[in-house]
C-alpha cells in the first residue's frame, strides 16, 4: 500500500447527512471528555514541544464515545456507524477481521486556532494494522501525517510532515497505524471523524 490514501463521497451522499445529523442532533450519545490533547504519558508530550514548536497545547480538551474495542461492541449506537465498517470491505476488498478500536470524536472550536497540531501519536503497534479515519464533519482541522512510524521505541525527535489532510464530509483517511499522526482543532465549527482502527 501507498503510505497514506484518501477516498471522496467515501460512503453515500444520504449517508453522510445521516451520520452528520445523528452527531448534532442524537442527544442520548455519552460523551466522555479527555481535558487534554497529552499523550498517556504527558512526559513524552512534553518533550516533543520542546523539539517542535508547531506542537500545539490547546487549553481545551476533547469529546469522545467508543463504540467497539478489541472486537467488542460496547454501545448502542453502533448499529448506525457500522456502515463504515462494511464500507471496508465493499469498497476497499479489504477483509476487516478484528477490530481494535472505533471511536468518534468531537472536537469544539478552538479560537487561538493556527495552522498547529497535538502531540504527534500513533494508534497501535503490536500487529500490523490499519487506521480508517472518516470525517463525519465538514472543512475545518487538518489530519497532519509524518514520515516517521513507531519502530521499537518512541521517537521524541520533531517529526517531518508527509502530508496535511483536509477533512471534508463524506471523506476517509487509510493508513498503518504505527504512522505518527496528529490533528488541528476547528476554529468556527465542530470537528467530528470516526477513528477505526482494525486487522
Amino acid at each position: 500500500m501507498e503510505h497514506f490514501q484518501t477516498f471522496e463521497n467515501f460512503i453515500h451522499p444520504i449517508q453522510q447527512q445521516e451520520l452528520e445529523k445523528y452527531i448534532y442532533f442524537q442527544y442520548t450519545i455519552p460523551w466522555s471528555y479527555q481535558h487534554n490533547f497529552e499523550r498517556e504519558n504527558e512526559s513524552v508530550s512534553i518533550e516533543m514541544r520542546k523539539k517542535d514548536e508547531n506542537i500545539l497545547k490547546p487549553t481545551c480538551g476533547i469529546f469522545y464515545h467508543n463504540l467497539v474495542e478489541d472486537n467488542e461492541i460496547i454501545s448502542k449506537h453502533y448499529e448506525t456507524f457500522s456502515v463504515l465498517k462494511k464500507t471496508i470491505t465493499s469498497k476497499l476488498k479489504i477483509e476487516v477481521n478484528n477490530v481494535l478500536r472505533m471511536r468518534i470524536n468531537l472536537s469544539m472550536p478552538y479560537i487561538d486556532n493556527t495552522d498547529r497540531y497535538t502531540s504527534p501519536h500513533y494508534d497501535y503497534v503490536q500487529s500490523p494494522a490499519k487506521i480508517l479515519i472518516y470525517y463525519i464533519t465538514g472543512n475545518e482541522g487538518d489530519t497532519v501525517l509524518f514520515d516517521q512510524s513507531y519502530k521499537s521505541e518512541e521517537d521524541l525527535e520533531k517529526k517531518t510532515i508527509l502530508a496535511r489532510i483536509k477533512p471534508k464530509k463524506g471523506k476517509a483517511l487509510l493508513f498503518d497505524s504505527n504512522r505518527y499522526h496528529a490533528g488541528c482543532l476547528p476554529k468556527t465549527h465542530i470537528r467530528s471523524v470516526l477513528n477505526l482502527v482494525f486487522q
